[in-house]
């Protein structure tokens, strides 16, 4: 006979058994999850989401669809005797206890403890097998297949996002998968649930009862997911930053002007160059962990920059100047030295792969200080000046000839060898060719001046190219404002692009082209390879060169601007803008390069009329112009 005491515990071991207790347990994980992430990563979102999954965890977990039907003992009958147990007397008790067999009770509960556990297990089984199957392919796709990448500063946020978009193209595996498991599940369930015919489920109830196990379990999957993507991330930056500490080539770390300069000439294009910042290394490995392409793009590029700060191991990147990491190229500062070491092949990198075309490699370069450059640069002036004073002198000469011709066409006439009529027509013609020549002197006076008054003049540019000494590249190091590592740049790709192109000394494209193109140039480059946008000189040209690029294809462009042909060039724009276009505008082309901003402004309006662009205003020209 069973008294009270057992009756008590028979009704506990129950409870015990009861599953609802381990469903509990599972709800409850998400919102632990989502609690872990709102602690690392502080967000309001974060903490919206842990409190409405906790909401329905509790929800879940007071009665719901599978309290007590899915997988309980047959509790109706035991449930009901204890109701009597209660109920009744203790004598009516007492009578129907003595019916019962001791040894018949303890069987039958052993019984049933056993074939509900057995249940339970093969239930638990089930829902591993959906939990497992379920994380291995979501944590596949989030690390290897997922090609979206969000610009969300919230990591679970752009989670969503990158799995929505990408279920938008891809659902039909997924949706696969999710009805491969259903159908194990009901399968499975059926069979825990076939020895008990009072405890089986029946169709509609298994079926409601695996669909719930796979929301349930995907949902929590899916978070898991992610949480296995981070640890993966921690543990790829783990043993990198461990590789870097003991041997820093083994990662891929290249540092010094030599290591450097030779691993930039193996390649065959420009690295990415980073700019100096406060936390340089987790940028470098940030930027070097989203080039590569074995894992997912959102792996590489949204997750590795994302991992909580708390997570990050100490990176010790080397303190060299100069630093290669795999694609990555980071110079600290502009140091003469080095500078000099690396730019040659800094140059043929970034202008190669905008041409297609051979570029020369391996000009002469030297980094110069200011009272270098304007040497140089005086020094060009002077051999211009020159260049005019031999023209002028030439001018005079010929005035001189034609003044001698004259002479003697009065002694032509005396002696009766020519008409009256005759010497007046040759000495107007006389007359009407010294004055274009004394026009033309005139001219080259005046050009003489501006030339001159460059001296005083700012230059345009940072750096020359000297072909009389050995195709030399000469850039000014202390002139570069602020270490501007984009400003040295854009000054290397201009000057290389002067000696890439340069043929000799006779053939050479008038000046407003020569420079305007190699700056045109020069800037195209710079945005193609470095997605960066420079003006470092001769922004009234440009703005020309630009208009003209619009109407003249950019390739012929670059043809003229190699070959140095002038009639090409000539014949170009003059299909574009129409008879002797070059011929009526040779005097703008000149006058704009040598003239002062506001006279050169006009002119070049001038020009932007003819060729159809729109006005030019100063503050397009100089940014410190205030009207």
């Amino acid at each position: 006979m069973l008294n009270n005491k057992k009756m008590k515990k028979f009704k506990k071991s129950l409870t015990k058994l009861h599953p609802k207790k381990y469903w509990r347990i599972i709800s409850f994980a998400l919102p632990v999850l989502m609690g872990v992430l709102t602690y690392l990563s502080p967000d309001l979102f974060l903490a919206g989401l842990t409190l409405v999954s906790l909401i329905f965890a509790i929800i879940f977990t007071i009665p719901s669809l599978l309290a007590g039907k899915s997988f309980s003992l047959d509790r109706q009958k035991h449930n009901q005797a204890l109701v009597n147990l209660k109920n009744s007397s203790l004598k009516k008790t007492q009578q129907t206890l003595k019916k019962i067999k001791k040894t018949d009770l303890t069987n039958k509960l052993t019984r049933k403890k056993n074939q509900t556990k057995k249940q339970l297990l093969a239930a638990i089984a089930l829902i591993a097998v959906a939990f497992f199957s379920l994380t291995a392919w979501f944590s596949y796709q989030t690390i290897w297949q997922l090609t979206t990448t969000n610009p969300q500063t919230n990591l679970l946020l752009s989670y969503y996002q990158a799995h929505s978009q990408q279920l938008q193209h891809r659902w039909s595996d997924t949706a696969l998968l999710i009805t491969i498991l259903t159908i194990i599940l009901v399968i499975g369930l059926n069979k825990t649930t076939k020895n008990n015919n009072k405890a089986q489920l029946n169709k509609l109830q298994t079926l409601l009862a695996s669909i719930t196990i796979v929301l349930i379990t995907g949902t929590l999957a899916f978070h898991t997911a992610l949480a296995i993507a981070l640890g993966s991330a921690v543990a790829e930056l783990q043993v990198l930053a461990q590789t870097i500490k003991t041997d820093p080539q083994a990662a891929g770390i290249y540092q010094g002007q030599d290591q450097v300069r030779d691993q930039l000439e193996k390649r065959e294009q420009m690295p990415q160059l980073v700019r100096a910042a406060d936390q340089l290394d987790q940028e470098i490995v940030k930027i070097n962990f989203a080039n590569r392409d074995h894992k997912s793009q959102f792996y590489n590029q949204t997750i590795i920059s994302q991992v909580p700060a708390q997570l990050w191991p100490e990176i010790q990147l080397p303190e060299a100047n100069l630093i290669l990491f795999g694609n990555n190229l980071v110079i600290k500062e502009i140091r003469e030295e080095e500078i000099e070491h690396i730019s040659p092949t800094l140059g043929r990198l970034l202008v190669k792969n905008y041409f297609a075309r051979s570029i020369k490699n391996t000009p002469n370069f030297d980094a110069i200080g200011r009272q270098d450059y304007l040497k140089y640069r005086d020094q060009q002036i002077n051999d211009q000046l020159a260049e005019i004073d031999a023209d002028i002198q030439a001018i005079n000469s010929k005035i001189a000839g034609i003044r001698s011709s004259m002479t003697n066409l009065v002694y032509q006439y005396i002696r009766g060898e020519i008409s009256f009529d005759q010497a007046l027509n040759r000495y107007r013609s006389y007359q009407n060719q010294i004055s274009s020549l004394n026009s033309e002197k005139a001219s080259l006076r005046q050009m003489k001046e501006i030339v001159a008054a460059q001296k005083d003049r700012a230059p345009y540019e940072l750096g020359i190219f000297l072909p009389d000494e050995d195709n030399a590249i000469k850039v000014v190091i202390d002139l570069i404002k602020g270490n501007s590592i984009d400003e040295y740049l854009a000054t290397l790709v201009h000057e290389y692009l002067h000696y890439t192109s340069y043929v000799d000394e006779e053939r050479r494209l008038p000046l407003f082209f020569e420079e305007g193109l190699t700056e045109y140039f020069a800037r195209r480059v710079m945005k193609q390879e470095l997605d960066v946008d420079t003006q470092v000189g001769y922004r009234l040209i440009v703005k020309i060169i630009e208009q003209m690029a619009q109407d003249i294809p950019e390739e012929e462009l670059a043809e003229v601007y190699f070959t140095k042909n002038k009639n090409k060039l000539i014949e170009l724009l003059d299909e574009a803008y129409g008879h002797d276009f070059y011929a009526d505008s040779e005097y703008h082309f000149v006058m704009i390069f040598f003239s002062g901003k506001e006279e050169a402004l006009k002119l070049a309006n001038d020009l932007m009329h003819e060729i159809g662009g729109a006005e030019i205003k100063m503050a397009d020209i100089d940014p410190d112009y205030q009207q």
